[in-house]
């Protein structure tokens, strides 16, 4: 369990990063339109399917352990203050990615409304500040049950898309430096605390992918299903926990086995439901 919170804790991390840095590219190239294509086709996928996922688990497993209006609420994944006492622990996430989204979007619209020409820096400032308020709540309010201590991988996602070019050029000229830094942030996050070992991985994937390149099979296809990955990590949990096996090592791999079949699966039913969506308004805009 110790493992699996661990890399999860920072697969979480940079899965906000990647999030936030593709977030502010995809404004930086098409402004307000990337906006409602945000708004109203990426949040709402992303809320459908994991109120699907959510309701997955109650009829398998959950029927008959929560109260309807609980139950409701969970299956919405509007339990947002519920803490970890909910029907799918990992629900957290998606609530926080939501939030974050709509955050996203209300920002950078009102910076859109001002003659300013840093407005768009500014809206990133302020972007980059609301995960770190929401962390700081979790701290204070010692309550987990939306936010996550990994959220501020998405403040340092938005921070390299503004500095994108100056940050690659310093990975350039200081990569064997960095690299190192990088593990030992890392030996130090294992030993001391796991948001310095988020930091030293977000640091590495950076350094890697910018001398090797971004874009590659296997990682277009890893971050096509990723989401399915997390949606789906509790659910096969569930499914395999009556099948454990003493060796955790052959365990966990076989959990991984099953999460990336389902999160396959999860990807061509989104992918072909895009692909009818698509042939249906082009068939009517012919009309």
């Amino acid at each position: 369990d110790k493992i699996i919170e661990h890399v999860g804790g920072i697969a979480v991390g940079v899965f906000f990063f990647i999030s936030a840095f593709g977030l502010l590219k995809s404004y930086q190239k098409n402004g307000n339109k990337f906006l409602l294509k945000l708004i109203f086709k990426n949040t709402l996928k992303l809320w459908l399917v994991a109120v699907s996922i959510n309701l997955l688990e109650f009829l398998t497993f959950f029927r008959n352990a929560f109260e309807r209006k609980d139950a409701v609420l969970r299956i919405l994944n509007l339990d947002f203050f519920n803490d970890y006492n909910r029907m799918n622990r990992h629900g957290w996430f998606i609530a926080t990615l939501l939030a974050l989204y709509v955050a996203f979007v209300v920002v950078f619209y009102v910076s859109s409304l001002f003659k300013n020409e840093n407005r768009t820096k500014i809206a990133a400032y302020v972007m980059a500040t609301i995960p770190i308020l929401f962390y700081l709540y979790t701290l204070i309010a010692d309550h987990g049950g939306m936010y996550s201590r990994e959220i501020f991988g998405f403040s340092l996602g938005i921070l390299y898309a503004l500095y994108y070019d100056k940050i690659n050029a310093l990975c350039v000229k200081y990569y064997k430096a960095l690299f190192a830094l990088s593990v030992v942030a890392y030996a130090v996050g294992v030993i001391i605390q796991e948001e310095t070992a988020t930091v030293a991985c977000i640091l590495f994937f950076v350094l890697i992918s910018n001398k090797y390149g971004y874009t590659n099979n296997v990682t277009l296809f890893l971050g096509k299903i990723s989401l399915g990955v997390y949606l789906f990590l509790h659910f096969s949990t569930l499914v395999l926990n009556p099948y454990f096996i003493d060796n955790v090592w052959y365990w966990m791999l076989i959990n991984a086995g099953f999460i990336f079949v389902l999160s396959t699966i999860l990807y061509f039913i989104i992918y072909n439901i895009d692909k009818l969506i698509f042939s249906v308004k082009s068939q009517s805009s012919r009309k």
